[in-house]
């Protein structure tokens, strides 16, 4: 009994060994396969990424740059910048057409929440704009009342101590002489 148990023991010690070792064969295996799959896909990246980054890239600024410009010169937010900002610089009339169809959709929905808001970009901008502005004349006014009653309060007491020191010179000079003081000082 055992001598079967230690054949039992054996064999399931050798069968462990054994399937540690095919389990770090299939783990060393399957880093192999995800390592290669990952160098592919940064080569992939690094390829075909840096043909296209730089691309949208120029594309996103150009857009941005003529649709900011066109609301900003016309003072107003129109469909038009959009689909005008979309097609101003591709080179194809494809190019173009694909453009109008991706970035005029984009402005629709813009214009259509500002609407749906109450608000449009440019009513906001003048609001806050007038309402800035109201504050700072506020806040200036403010200041100059400020000053104007702190310059009327200082006149105040610089009156009143005046026409306090002027009574109590009065007083002193109304009031009968120190004859021994008078002496004293007299003698010296």
């Amino acid at each position: 009994e055992l001598e079967q148990f230690c054949k039992e023991e054996w064999a399931n010690i050798a069968k462990s060994r054994c399937a540690k070792l095919v389990e770090m064969y299939l783990n060393r295996l399957k880093t192999l396969i995800k390592r290669s799959a990952h160098n592919a896909a940064i080569r992939g990246f690094v390829r075909f990424g840096w043909r296209w980054s730089w691309r949208v890239a120029a594309f996103v600024t150009m857009f941005n740059t003529v649709s900011t410009g066109l609301t900003v010169y016309r003072d107003k937010n129109a469909l038009s910048h959009f689909a005008a900002a979309g097609g101003k610089f591709t080179n194809s009339s494809s190019g173009g057409t694909l453009a109008h169809v991706i970035l005029l959709p984009a402005g629709v929905v813009v214009i259509g929440l500002q609407k749906l808001a109450g608000e449009t970009m440019h009513d906001k901008r003048q609001r806050e704009r007038r309402e800035l502005h109201e504050q700072r004349v506020a806040e200036w006014n403010a200041r100059l009342k400020l000053t104007d009653d702190l310059i009327g309060e200082m006149k105040c007491e610089k009156h009143q101590d005046t026409d306090n020191d002027l009574q109590r010179i009065e007083e002193l000079l109304n009031q009968p002489r120190n004859e021994k003081g008078a002496k004293s000082s007299d003698s010296q």
